[in-house]
């Protein structure tokens, strides 16, 4: 069902750049603060192509154009180069969370562009049309892709054999903001890339992150295919992803929690009445003005009934509680949700909390910023205004999101948060390979 493909990977020649300057989380975790500064910080970070920034007055696509023009220079430049065969990049990411050392393996490839309804890859979260937009004004201007989609599989004993085999001579060795650590190498082997390619031949892929990625990789795709007709092989029927097995330990996710503004005239006694009909509730000791320890209070809450769909709440001026779903609450979500999402806590939040007691449209009100979404407590707690909520949830488990996609369902947004997130910059994939062609593959 998958075609998995190496390819002819360009990179970055870095010279007497630390490559720490060089690569930049993906676009989609960073605002317009913080790409400025790595871009201050070395004028050849990959945020120039990746995420260019508008000149005043300037339109979205002159700024695409520019990426494109300074992604042309840098190749001409020798700063980014293109390596001279085939190949797939196996990508390690060794991390800490707590107290324990996590190790993430997966490879970078070529995965071959599928229609959604061939169902041989699941996205499992919305994505909105705004960014997409955005991602196929950049794509069709610099032919390239700076980022991966991150998919992750069901167990393929072959894929985990050949990456255990694979000879590690990393190409680079960076630690990101955060402290983790990526290593990055190439396996040109042919008879390791054959095994591999045989191995995810009848593999279903899931999307991790990257499905705006995705969608625009399938637009392009419809795009070129109605201006040209369908085509043998070309190299926009491809798109390049990061693929982990997801049974590897390091395969982690951690929960999203929300910061809601609370609707005009609605003050949290109102709400703590309306929620009585929906959830048991029960205090906590520790208040919002303790984000690190409030989380772990909830976190220890929340662990002792999994099977319950539950969170904890901190409104304004108040102690924090822990809100846990009734049988009143389970049956107003599983009238507007299948059973694969009504369990889940993030489904409670948007049906029971968000709509039900506040009235809101989940999408309407992320859009408008009345919804905001942070994975550190310590981050954003405390520090909003008297008028949000602050609602903190569990992390909702892989082989759920494997449940939901399978079923042929998406959850809502922000349901996910995969960590470490990988870097944007170690490997690029060009449409214009440049003096040296590459050989269409065979799709049989």
């Amino acid at each position: 069902m998958a075609l998995v493909l190496p390819f002819r990977g360009v990179r970055y020649n870095p010279g007497p750049h630390p490559m720490e300057e060089l690569v930049a989380p993906p676009y989609d975790v960073v605002d317009e603060i913080a790409r400025d500064a790595l871009v201050a910080r070395n004028p050849q970070n990959v945020f120039q192509l990746e995420l260019p920034p508008r000149r005043p007055g300037e339109a979205p696509e002159d700024a695409c154009r520019r990426a494109g023009e300074t992604f042309r220079r840098w190749r001409r430049q020798g700063l980014l180069v293109q390596d001279p065969a085939p190949a797939v990049y196996p990508y390690e990411i060794e991390f800490t969370l707590g107290r324990d050392t996590h190790r993430r393996t997966g490879l970078v490839a070529l995965v071959r562009v599928e229609p959604w309804e061939r169902r041989v890859i699941l996205p499992h979260e919305h994505t909105f049309d705004r960014v997409t937009e955005d991602r196929l004004r950049l794509f069709a201007a610099t032919q390239a892709r700076f980022s991966q989609i991150f998919l992750f599989h069901r167990p393929l004993p072959e894929v985990g054999r050949v990456l255990a085999a694979a000879p590690r001579s990393p190409l680079y060795d960076v630690r990101d903001g955060q402290g983790c650590r990526h290593r990055l190498w190439r396996l040109d082997d042919p008879a390791a890339v054959s095994s591999l390619r045989a191995a995810f031949r009848d593999a279903v892929l899931y999307i991790a992150d990257g499905h705006h990625r995705y969608t625009t990789a399938l637009n392009y795709r419809r795009m070129m295919e109605a201006a040209h007709g369908s085509e043998p092989w070309r190299p926009y029927h491809y798109a390049m992803a990061y693929l982990v097995d997801a049974a590897d330990p390091g395969l982690v996710v951690l929960p999203t929690h929300r910061e809601v503004r609370l609707p005009g005239g609605m003050d949290p006694a109102q709400l703590l009445r309306a929620a009585d009909r929906l959830f048991r509730r029960e205090a906590l000791e520790t208040g919002s003005e303790a984000p690190a320890a409030a989380a772990r209070e909830v976190a220890d809450r929340l662990a002792e009934r999994p099977e319950v769909p539950a969170f904890g709440v901190f409104l304004p001026e108040r102690r924090g509680e822990i809100w846990w779903l009734t049988e009143e609450g389970r049956a107003l979500v599983a009238a507007r949700r299948p059973p694969e999402l009504a369990a889940l806590d993030v489904a409670v939040l948007e049906d029971a909390v968000l709509g039900a007691l506040m009235g809101m449209d989940p999408e309407t009100a992320a859009q408008e910023g009345d919804v905001r979404f942070f994975v550190d407590p310590a981050e954003r707690m405390g520090r909003g205004d008297g008028g949000r909520a602050f609602f903190l949830l569990r992390a909702t488990p892989v082989e759920r999101v494997l449940d939901v996609a399978d079923a042929g369902l998406v959850m809502p947004h922000k349901s996910t948060y995969f960590y470490p997130k990988i870097l944007t910059g170690l490997v690029m994939h060009s449409l214009e390979p440049g003096e040296r062609e590459e050989a269409a593959p065979e799709e049989g």
